[in-house]
């Protein structure tokens, strides 16, 4: 009986270390990013006309890649990319340039905080799976007033995240002031291998020009455990997401 559970234990041991070694050698890269946005609390915030006000925006890139140097240089095309959120029905993502897919509000994604994602991805027989627990968005204390050209360092209360996402929008006139949201797969890949515990966020003293009414978001992002991946590469391979929240500063 001894020796049945010793093997037993043993096969178990090699079926783990097996699972861990076809993880990190399987070909199918995805960065996943999901960002919600909050209803402002302010009539003072006006997001029509710009990304945000989609509510919910959504990017997969997917590469076939043996290593981060090659993610750039083998995209995927003609994949079949879908997202579920909770109990709702799944939303099917429109398939971009370069191996890159999205899906927003306007095609029916609604991001729910606490709610689990499930992202399917499709091609041809093979199929890959990610799930993650959406965040919350974060809380902050954010003064209305702001001088002009200078930095804003904004303390997040009481949660350390994977990686935190801001936005500084010119309401009059719609503009983007600045931002640091990733461009790219490779891009996805550096902000969701960072270092992690991140409980700030440094906004640099040009997003702050003279008179601004401005509208200053911030997501905190957290990532997907490697065993939430289901055949993909789970070194090489991301899901995150957060959601923001907006603030009204007027700049003096």
């Amino acid at each position: 009986m001894l020796f049945t559970l010793i093997m037993l234990t043993g096969c178990e041991q090699i079926d783990k270390i097996k699972g861990t070694v076809d993880g990190l050698t399987n070909p199918l890269v995805s960065q996943t990013i999901v960002l919600g946005v909050a209803e402002p609390d302010s009539n003072e915030i006006d997001l029509k006309g710009t990304d945000f006000d989609k509510g919910t925006l959504a990017q997969v890139f997917l590469a076939d890649a043996a290593s981060v140097n090659e993610i750039e240089s083998a995209p995927i095309s003609g994949a079949d990319v879908k997202l579920r959120i909770g109990s709702t029905a799944a939303v099917w993502f429109n398939e971009d340039a370069g191996g890159a897919y999205s899906a927003s509000g306007d095609d029916g994604l609604v991001y729910s905080g606490g709610d689990e994602a499930v992202l399917t991805v499709e091609i041809g027989e093979d199929v890959g799976e990610a799930t993650l627990t959406l965040p919350q968005p974060p809380s902050a204390t954010i003064r209305e007033t702001h001088a002009a050209n200078t930095a804003m360092q904004i303390e997040l209360d009481g949660v350390a995240y994977d990686a935190v996402l801001g936005v500084v929008i010119n309401v009059t006139s719609g503009e983007i002031t600045w931002q640091n949201r990733p461009d790219g797969i490779r891009e996805v890949y550096d902000l969701t291998h960072g270092d992690g515990g991140v409980t700030s966020i440094n906004i640099p003293a040009s997003a702050f020009p003279a008179g601004c009414a401005c509208a200053v978001g911030v997501a905190g992002l957290m990532n997907a455990s490697s065993d939430a991946f289901v055949n993909q590469n789970t070194g090489l391979s991301s899901f995150t997401a957060g959601q923001m929240k907006f603030w009204p500063v007027l700049v003096n």
